[in-house]
């Protein structure tokens, strides 16, 4: 299984998501947005996700808000591949972040990179050759409760998102 640990983006985001999309042209456009906290692997065993299931339902934490900034290209300007939105790196989601891959490390499973805070809108099959400006908008929050273990499948169109489990905030 291909599986990763995700915040979902609230559905009353989603429109906006959406708006920002709309500006944005040559892009294979994500139609579930989400954080990534931590990609698992491709090759993800039942007994290894069953693992990964116990330890995760062991995290406490409380809810937090997120903030969402501007939508940006990435990696950078000279090199397109794809378009973010920006998160704000605040105390709280950080920490949450951490206290996550900590927990996976403790499981062999290490993050393959340092943690950036953003939801994808999408990815250029081919660069454009004139990158699109940073796109502003009004900060939007939302409060995450909850969090997710996925199993992507790679299809033609993108991905598909499975949730294999759901973890909530201590009462």
């Amino acid at each position: 299984m291909r599986l990763f640990i995700a915040i979902k983006i609230p559905q009353q985001l989603h429109k906006y998501c959406a708006q920002l999309q709309s500006k944005l042209s040559n892009m294979k456009n994500v139609h579930d947005f989400h954080i990534t906290i931590q990609f698992l692997g491709n090759d993800i065993n039942k007994k290894m996700s069953n693992q990964i299931v116990e330890t995760l339902k062991e995290i406490k934490f409380k809810p937090f808000d997120v903030q969402m900034g501007n939508a940006l290209v990435f990696p950078n300007q000279f090199n397109p591949k794809g378009v973010w939105i920006k998160c704000k790196k605040t105390d709280n989601l950080m920490k949450f972040a951490h206290k996550i891959q900590n927990e996976m490390k403790k499981l062999g499973l290490i993050a393959d990179f340092s943690f950036k805070p953003h939801i994808t809108l999408g990815r250029y099959k081919k660069a454009p050759p004139k990158p699109p400006d940073t796109l502003r908008g009004e900060p939007h929050f939302f409060t995450v409760n909850e969090f997710y273990l996925l199993e992507s499948k790679l299809i033609s169109s993108g991905s598909s998102y499975k949730t294999i489990a759901n973890f909530t905030t201590i009462k």
